[in-house]
């Protein structure tokens, strides 16, 4: 009766234990979300035609982008708008441009409710901007880097994030060029 009563006491303090350590990983990831370290990228030199803000109006959504970089297996990130992959091909020209952000509500947490057809825009330093028609959505396991090697003959742009539980997949937005890139002031 002793030993029962001693082998319970020992779990019950066992699942407190794990409960408390899940408690405490769930803030930090709370933390991390809503309280991120924030990156100071480095002034590049002048990209010609530089993507400067992207829109989604389906999803009420106007952030700034920044120029980045993977620098070994880690990603650049920002918690001030997106980042555009300075490796991938630069928006609105033949090629896979990459532009990615945390799923954060103020970021592109709302990127889950896009749709097939919906529009999105980048706009670029000099006033120009090009349109993007949705044509894929998918959602892949983090080592599926096809989505960033990928090369392609069209005017291709690819919106990357989190989703699932914990971040532990990738959702992918592929968008195509409405038109050959004009750079005409936009409006």
């Amino acid at each position: 009766m002793e030993t029962k009563l001693v082998i319970g006491k020992l779990f019950s303090i066992l699942l407190i234990a794990a409960g408390l350590g899940f408690l405490l990983y769930a803030g930090l990831l709370f933390q991390e979300r809503y309280q991120p370290k924030t990156l100071n990228f480095p002034k590049e030199a002048e990209i010609e035609h530089r993507p400067q803000v992207l829109t989604i109006d389906s999803l009420h959504l106007k952030l700034p982008i920044f120029l980045a970089e993977i620098k070994g297996s880690k990603w650049d990130d920002t918690d001030q708008g997106v980042s555009f992959l300075k490796t991938s091909t630069l928006p609105g020209h033949v090629g896979n441009s990459i532009i990615y952000g945390h799923n954060w509500p103020n970021l592109l947490g709302r990127l889950s409710q896009i749709r097939i057809g919906d529009t999105v825009v980048v706009g670029y330093d000099d006033g120009t901007s090009q349109n993007f028609k949705v044509k894929l959505i998918d959602t892949v396991t983090p080592d599926e880097s096809y989505i960033v090697t990928q090369t392609t003959s069209d005017v291709r742009l690819t919106l990357y994030t989190c989703t699932g539980w914990f971040d532990r997949m990738r959702l992918v937005v592929t968008a195509v060029a409405e038109q050959e890139l004009s750079f005409r002031p936009a409006s």
